[in-house]
């Protein structure tokens, strides 16, 4: 999983790039940095840390606030564009999905704020404009469904496709 916990970063490197104040998933808006600078990055699927997940810990916390993964990916849409373009639509693909998935979070699990989360995620795929870059045709047409619907039987007929497209 892609947190700020489990790497290790050259101090000098890490000094430079310090997480943003008050804001979640911090590493979409910082990893780019840190990797950019790098001279080696090595993976390893060798478990070298061992980290406690609390059911109420802010990762597993569903509310506006996690909507901060949208700047966050903004960020580094625009770190990719400028500093590798030839990497843009890779990434904006990978957003698409991931876009998918957060909303599926939203519509089903946010229990307050859902009109705000519902604007800054439309906001969001218009932007971008998501349904350009997915690969799977049911992918596009839930993006494009989400751009478009502004009543709640809209919404609730997009979480059902979601739900289906998680299922199969």
């Amino acid at each position: 999983q892609n947190f700020g916990r489990g790497k290790l970063i050259k101090t000098s490197i890490a000094k430079k790039h310090s997480f943003p104040q008050g804001k979640l998933f911090e590493d979409t808006y910082w990893a780019h940095y840190i990797i950019n600078e790098c001279e080696t990055v090595t993976i390893t699927n060798i478990p070298v840390l061992h980290y406690r997940q609390r059911d109420n810990s802010i990762s597993y916390t569903i509310d506006i606030k996690m909507l901060d993964v949208l700047e966050g990916w903004s960020n580094r849409a625009e770190f990719v564009e400028k500093n590798y373009p030839q990497f843009y639509t890779e990434y904006m693909q990978f957003i698409a999905s991931s876009f998918l998935s957060l909303s599926w979070l939203v519509f089903t699990k946010m229990k307050k704020e859902k009109t705000v989360a519902y604007s800054m995620l439309r906001e969001f795929s218009k932007k971008y404009e998501l349904s350009n870059y997915s690969s799977v045709p049911l992918d596009k047409k839930l993006i494009t469904a989400l751009n478009q619907s502004n009543k709640k039987y809209e919404i609730k007929a997009f979480v059902n496709k979601i739900t289906e497209k998680m299922k199969g």
